[in-house]
């Protein structure tokens, strides 16, 4: 895996339109993956936090620097920025479960309030 390029999601539209879901906020969005295409996993860093809800095993998981073997529903936490991936042999698999994607500035509050 250390030889992929990196994908990158900067946006919530981003990653929908990859997911093939319909993007209805452009600050957060749920994607239900068994509505998805089948995808070919690779190293991907994003620029939202997300929560993954994995219902299927589709192989071992990089985050970091270390390799984890994750079982079916386990939960994923990805910061923005942070890399993580999937090695799957470049073999399609059809994900199953759910993500729930959101930007940071979604829990920032309004912008007078930061100001």
């Amino acid at each position: 895996m250390e030889n992929q390029e990196v994908e990158i999601y900067n946006t919530v539209s981003e990653y929908n339109k990859m997911a093939n879901h319909e993007t209805l906020h452009p600050l957060v969005s749920i994607i239900d993956f068994s509505k998805s295409d089948p995808i070919c996993q690779y190293k991907r860093t994003f620029g939202f936090y997300t929560v993954f809800l994995k219902d299927v095993m589709c192989g071992d998981m990089q985050y970091g620097k270390h390799s984890y073997d994750y079982q079916e529903g386990t939960l994923v936490f990805i910061a923005p920025g942070q890399m993580y991936g999937i090695y799957n042999k470049d073999k399609y698999v059809q994900p199953a479960g759910f993500a729930l994607i959101f930007h940071p500035d979604l829990i920032k509050g309004p912008i007078w309030q930061r100001i």
